[in-house]
């Protein structure tokens, strides 16, 4: 049985001892997702950290929650001043 496949492979130098080796570009790809711990083949731990656009992208989240966060705060106090408006006015007695 002969079997043919084409597998798409990536290069990854090892910033430890500057080897060369070859992983599959699916492989490489879930290492970037994950950024688990993976090793050349001299065993030199290899990762790879948050991206800056990975970063950026933490950051522009954690602005868009605070936002919403102080919009609902704003909307609630708006509602109850209005409701406070609408409410009739007591006077209150003297001693």
């Amino acid at each position: 049985m002969i079997l043919n496949k084409n597998i798409e492979m990536d290069d990854i130098e090892c910033c430890n001892c500057g080897v060369i080796f070859l992983v599959s570009a699916r492989l490489r790809k879930n290492w970037l997702e994950t950024k688990n711990t993976f090793y050349c083949p001299n065993g030199h731990p290899q990762s790879y950290t948050k991206s800056t656009s990975d970063k950026l992208r933490e950051q522009l989240n954690e602005k868009e929650n605070s936002l919403r966060f102080k919009d609902n705060i704003i909307t609630n106090l708006e509602k109850r001043l209005e409701e406070a408006k609408e409410k009739p006015k007591t006077k209150k007695k003297k001693k």
